[in-house]
């Protein structure tokens, strides 16, 4: 029993610690860990075999890795700033560690109870669960798929079913060498188990080749440019948080986002500048603060449209929004954070229409999205119905400092990208900014922490998806199909 448990708790260290390796980084492309993170967990639950002690183990294993991948510091975040801030992180930390644990067992009781396969069960059910967090009322979707963006052979299949079907098939990889080695160590047939892992092997193979293919197609169509500046002002997040009009803080942040922007001048002649989220914070409304007449004249004099992230209040209620402004100074587009942050946005309004920005620069329709937003499909396919030309996101995220928060908050804006077709930017207070085209490659990047003007080349070229076709059905039936399957052929359960 001793041997068992130490044994158990190896093989949970070294899952932990290949989940955290498997993450995106700045250095290198590491994504090949994930399909193999999970083994180590999956072999633990198959041998204990308890529902009660496989919740426990697993609850433990999330939050445990979920520290660790986002390391806050309780004396950086910003935990005293506001009691509600605090609450959030300890809330999203025990429910999320707790839903992936639910998900993890549940599909091991399935697969026994209703007889049916266990890796394919697996996979079903942890992608659909990560689906489920894009539309429950307080979810905080997260996806083990953005550990391959830089595989960009393989996530060309977001373009068709959307970014579940690469956690499908990450996950089911796992699944199938987990059973396998269980399997072997039990000294059972593993004639089946070895069959269905290379059906899986075959299927992976079969989608890098699908998405080699896709690119070439795609990049024989000549690609046009439209230049934009971006800002990237690393704030600390205590300053953003309480620099509005009324502190003495604010004109540190407004100098600084106006001088790095007439810094831009002297080496870029374009004509949209985007600013990131939180860029300007008023205790009022926009439209009647100093701010907004300086920007006014600052945009006709130097003849550029400014894209910028404002947050306001009025009625007692706050407004995280977007405004345009263009080269006479007049607001040309607005809008409105549509999904707010659980706690931290409990006193903000949120927007009632899902719809582009109009500019006058070559990027005539602008699909907005701001900070947490990004996290949600449903919100970029619904701007690309409304033929968005570009997908922008503008966020904070200094509040998470140096932990891999923004870099993972900044890579699913990659399958943003090949789930509508468009082109996408991601912009961020402290960085990391992405540029992307709309096979979800990474163009262009800038560094975290780190004070930044540069000009993004953005390509004015559109792929045309079924994922944004479909509306994101197409993953549904998807899933319906690996559904039937699993009831037609039964008997999936005798590997244990």
């Amino acid at each position: 029993m001793i041997n068992k448990n130490i044994t158990r708790f190896i093989l949970i260290i070294v899952s932990m610690i290949l989940f955290y390796l498997s993450l995106p980084n700045y250095k290198f492309y590491n994504g090949i860990f994930a399909w193999v993170s999970f083994v180590g967990l999956i072999l633990v639950n198959i041998s204990v075999g308890n529902i009660k002690k496989n919740i426990i183990i697993n609850w433990l294993f999330f939050i445990l890795s979920f520290s660790v991948i986002l390391y806050i510091d309780p004396i950086y975040f910003p935990l005293k700033f506001s009691k509600y801030i605090m609450l959030g992180v300890i809330i999203f930390f025990l429910l999320s560690s707790l839903y992936y644990s639910v998900l993890l067992t549940l599909s091991l009781y399935l697969s026994k109870r209703l007889d049916i396969n266990y890796p394919l069960t697996l996979a079903l059910t942890w992608s659909i669960g990560e689906l489920l967090l894009t539309v429950l009322p307080k979810g905080f979707p997260l996806s083990i798929a953005i550990s391959q963006i830089y595989n960009i052979q393989i996530i060309q299949l977001a373009s068709i079913f959307g970014i579940y079907i690469i956690t499908f098939l990450i996950i089911w990889l796992n699944g199938c060498l987990a059973t396998l080695i269980y399997s072997l160590y039990m000294g059972k047939n593993i004639k089946n188990l070895f069959f269905q892992l290379s059906i899986c092997l075959i299927v992976i193979l079969i989608s890098a080749a699908y998405g080699e293919f896709r690119i070439i197609q795609l990049e024989k169509i000549r690609n046009n440019k439209q230049r934009v500046v971006i800002v990237q002002p690393n704030f600390d997040w205590l300053l953003t948080a309480i620099a509005t009009d009324t502190h003495k803080g604010y004109s540190v942040t407004s100098d600084r986002l106006l001088y790095l922007t007439k810094l831009a001048f002297g080496k870029y002649t374009d004509n949209l500048v985007l600013w990131p989220e939180l860029s300007v914070n008023l205790s009022g409304s926009f439209e009647e603060s100093h701010i907004f007449s300086e920007l006014q004249k600052f945009t006709r004099e130097n003849q550029i449209n400014l894209l910028l992230g404002v947050q306001s209040k009025n009625n007692q209620k706050y407004n995280n929004c977007a405004y345009l402004l263009n080269n006479y100074g007049i607001i040309d587009g607005f809008y409105q954070k549509n999904k707010l942050v659980p706690f931290y946005e409990r006193e903000f309004v949120s927007g009632i229409e899902l719809k582009p920005i109009f500019s006058d620069s070559a990027l005539k329709k602008i699909g907005v999205m701001i900070c947490f937003e990004s996290l949600f499909p449903f919100i970029a396919n619904n701007q690309a119905k409304q033929q968005s030309d570009v997908l922008i996101t503008l966020a904070n995220d200094s509040w998470y400092g140096r932990s891999n928060w923004p870099l993972l908050h900044a890579s699913f804006m990659v399958f943003r990208c090949l789930e509508t077709g468009l082109p996408g930017i991601h912009l961020a207070v402290n960085g990391p900014s992405f540029n992307i085209s709309p096979i979800g490659r990474i163009e262009q990047h800038t560094m975290p922490n780190q004070m930044v003007i540069a000009e993004f080349s953005v390509s004015k070229n559109k792929a045309k998806t079924i994922c944004n076709a479909s509306r994101g059905f197409s993953i549904l039936i998807f899933f319906l199909g690996i559904g039937i399957i699993l009831y037609f052929k039964k008997g999936g359960a005798n590997q244990f």
